[in-house]
């Protein structure tokens, strides 16, 4: 396999199954340090040779998901390949690569994002024992053999940011259904348990300070808000309270009642203006929803489907998004609904059903994180608008936890939560890139 420039290119591996690594320099030829595994019909990618390349995949002589990095110097073995494989294409770069097709999994991508790879949509046609690949992380192309007759050649466009969750500062309190609000370098935790807590939190983006307390212990409460000095507490248990209270920084004032006490729902927008629905009652699930302007709480048409440990988000109280959760059973859910300030509207689903799952975002673009499907969940998907996609998992499997209610799919928080017992102060940061668009063609 190659990679590189007309004047900086690297050859490596190849038939028979050799590890050899030689350097091009524009006029000549130079044998450098071996892979560490030898093998034969692998993929790779980077921009100059000279200084950093990643091979990936190949037969040695059995398929092989080993993935190793060139830092000019030698290669050194980093994280693997979900699917072994071999004649398979690549494109991109050493630190954001693409690896997709080859045998056995003709149809399989994967995004490298400089840690872990990543599964992508498959292409459509699947390709293997081909012409290898070009491009981007964001523009690619691959022509190859179908399993069937002919040849296939494909486009892609990342159509998706790809992110990886990172390790943030400990909750110093550890809690399971805590509300949350802020951004990721500037969030509020709030209450939880067990047992039920009035504890407040504050995060500057590497740590948490403990803070002036709740005036009311709760948990499966509705939080929300901008940043970690305005935000809005509501709700909670027990039994389904509807108690709110504004915290401008320093203290928690109490102001008015939401009109249906409840918990365990789905919240988003700013101190002045915000929106909760679902959630759990005296008498079960409702679809109950209530917008928020800065004073009073105000009924407004319901979701279409009543739910509990339902997620949101959203900016203000005009425009928002709804999903998962789960129905009496209980029956984890998919449901994702879009709310346009008037009313509730079904759209596509997320890929797994989940219930205690939190997110963050906008309409148009949101994460969602965690959950509890059978067991905690570490699952990650981003919204852009249109569909839900799998990106990278959180490092540690959790449900009931909470986010920064204000943050985006590309700088997310997420704390708190349990796997399933005892509570958990655990916090992990999200990074990821911008949303594009998607197109593929074939022939």
């Amino acid at each position: 396999m190659g990679t590189g420039t007309q004047t900086s290119a690297l050859y490596f591996g190849g038939e028979p199954v050799t590890g050899a690594t030689s350097l091009w320099n524009g006029t000549n030829w130079t044998e450098v340090s071996d892979l560490s595994t030898a093998r034969r019909q692998l993929g790779g990618a980077g921009n100059d040779g000279s200084t950093a390349a990643i091979a990936f995949g190949g037969g040695s002589p059995s398929n092989t998901a080993n993935t190793e990095l060139w830092n000019g110097s030698n290669w050194t073995e980093v994280n693997n390949l979900n699917t072994a494989r071999k004649e398979l294409g690549g494109a991109g770069t050493a630190t954001s690569a693409l690896a997709y097709g080859g045998s056995p999994t003709p149809a399989a991508t994967e995004l490298w994002n400089g840690t872990n790879w990543v599964n992508q949509n498959d292409l459509n046609i699947g390709v293997g024992g081909g012409g290898g690949g070009g491009g981007t992380t964001s523009s690619a192309s691959y022509a190859g053999a179908n399993p069937g007759p002919g040849i296939a050649s494909q486009q892609w466009q990342l159509g998706y940011p790809v992110g990886v969750w990172s390790t943030g500062g400990s909750l110093n309190t550890a809690r399971q259904l805590p509300g949350g609000a802020g951004t990721q370098s500037s969030a509020l935790a709030f209450a939880g348990g067990p047992p039920n807590s009035i504890n407040t939190e504050t995060y500057d983006g590497s740590s948490w300070t403990e803070v002036n307390d709740l005036n009311t212990a709760r948990n499966g409460l509705f939080g929300f808000g901008a940043t970690n000095t305005a935000a809005l507490a509501s709700g909670g248990t027990p039994p389904a309270l509807a108690i709110t209270e504004l915290w401008n920084g320093t203290n928690w004032t109490e102001v008015n009642d939401m009109n249906t006490g409840r918990s365990l729902g789905a919240s988003n927008g700013t101190s002045t203006s915000g929106l909760i629905t679902g959630g759990d009652t005296p008498g079960g699930a409702t679809a109950n929803t209530e917008t928020w302007n800065g004073t009073n709480w105000t009924e407004v048409n319901n979701l279409n489907t009543a739910r509990v440990q339902v997620a949101g988000s959203g900016v203000d109280s005009t425009s928002a998004l709804a999903f998962g959760g789960s129905t009496p059973g209980p029956t984890n859910q998919a449901i994702t609904e879009s709310w346009n300030g008037s009313n509730w509207t079904e759209v596509n689903n997320l890929n797994s059903a989940r219930r205690g799952l939190s997110g963050s975002g906008t309409s148009t673009a949101t994460l969602a994180f965690g959950g509890y499907i059978t067991a905690a969940s570490a699952l990650t998907e981003d919204w852009n608008g249109t569909n839900w996609t799998e990106v990278a998992d959180l490092s540690t499997a959790r449900a009931n936890l909470a986010g920064a209610t204000s943050g985006t799919p590309t700088a997310s928080l997420a704390f708190g939560g349990n796997n399933p017992a005892p509570a958990t102060g655990s916090t992990e940061e999200w990074s990821g890139s911008s949303t594009v668009t998607k197109t593929v063609s074939t022939d």
